[in-house]
């Protein structure tokens, strides 16, 4: 009687096991929300290299100003810092879209990015807001996440 191969011990083992396959697992709970945690990642990290992209620049008009800053650590620093947050929000996007669907994963990222985008603005630039402007942003922000959470429940729904 001829022995199993150690592929056919394997995909034995596999199958007793009740593993998930590849097209199973794009179909279950995990997977789409790994699409949006990925995805809302993305955006905050983004709206972070907005911020030092921001810095950068402040420091490279200083620099045409007659400014030197260039034997501090701080302009390396932000454009190392903007490398990284580019670099990283690009490789969550990516992981996002090997999750889900552009059209869910796309308008979460765009969300996260603006939102935290802004927020990030008004802390950095130390931006004052009358009441109506802050209730507007609040507006907005519920609006925002209703949105996303109506992805999520459409999406859940069909997975």
């Amino acid at each position: 009687k001829p022995t199993a191969s150690r592929t056919e011990l394997l995909h034995r083992s596999m199958q007793s096991r009740r593993t998930l396959y590849a097209a199973d697992y794009h179909r279950s709970y995990e997977a789409w929300t790994d699409a949006y945690v990925y995805a809302a990642t993305a955006g905050v990290i983004g709206a972070c290299s907005v911020l030092f992209a921001g810095l950068t620049s402040k420091m490279l008009v200083a620099a045409i100003e007659g400014e030197n800053y260039w034997d501090e650590f701080a302009p390396y620093a932000f454009i190392l810092s903007m490398a990284l947050t580019i670099t990283g929000q690009q490789g969550l996007l990516n992981a996002a879209l090997e999750h889900g669907p552009i059209m869910t994963v796309f308008p979460i990222f765009k969300a996260f990015f603006v939102g935290f985008g802004v927020v990030g603005g008004i802390v950095f630039y130390d931006i004052t807001l009358t009441d109506t402007e802050l209730a507007l942003h609040v507006v907005a922000a519920v609006l925002i996440l209703l949105g996303c959470l109506s992805l999520a429940l459409v999406r859940s729904a069909t997975a």
